[in-house]
């Protein structure tokens, strides 16, 4: 048989490459068998797994059926989360929760309508696209209602600007007829 690779091994049986690591001194194994890959610290810890679906686990042998699934932390310079958006709140079928509905719910549940509380939170997780998007429709809400009361906030202050005029027309209607007394 003739190689086409640098390293090939061939065989029936689990298929091993050990890996002395002097420093920690310790054998580092890459073991393949029944369509898994595991990668073994220390000869005795799995620490990644590939899975006959091509699912890895990190920190898990388990990765379900998750692409990826890391038990531990995780950094990345960019994550493109690809989901559904929130735009619909500006849509004009869309109906805006009055604030006194949104205090209701608030009392009564504990956090915000579409927002998972904390104990759903625990023990589910979330799902960072859908949380995403329902943050941002919150965000839109907020958006909406500042609008609201803009517009409420002028026209008060033009109320109350035509009260002082009228305030002051009626002081010196006053002031007149008092001094005709």
């Amino acid at each position: 048989m003739n190689p086409s690779k640098k390293l090939e091994v061939k065989g029936s049986d689990v298929v091993g490459i050990r890996i002395f690591n002097e420093a920690a001194n310790t054998w580092d194994i890459l073991n393949s068998q029944l369509g898994k890959l595991d990668f073994v610290r220390g000869g005795t810890n799995t620490f990644m797994r590939i899975d006959q679906n091509g699912n890895v686990g990190i920190g898990t042998t388990n990765p379900g059926s998750w692409k990826l699934a890391v038990n531990g932390k995780i950094r990345a310079k960019e994550i493109k989360v690809e989901t559904g958006w929130a735009d619909f709140v500006f849509y004009d079928d869309y109906e805006l929760p009055t604030l006194r509905e949104v205090e209701t719910h608030i009392l009564q549940k504990g956090h915000l309508k579409d927002i998972p509380s904390t104990k759903e939170v625990a023990e589910n997780g979330i799902f960072l696209g859908e949380m995403d998007s329902k943050l941002l429709q919150k965000i839109e809400e907020l958006t909406l209602y500042t609008i609201q009361q803009q517009k409420e906030i002028q026209n008060l202050k033009e109320e109350n600007k035509e009260l002082k005029t009228l305030a002051s027309r009626l002081a010196k209607v006053e002031e007149l007829l008092e001094n005709k007394k």
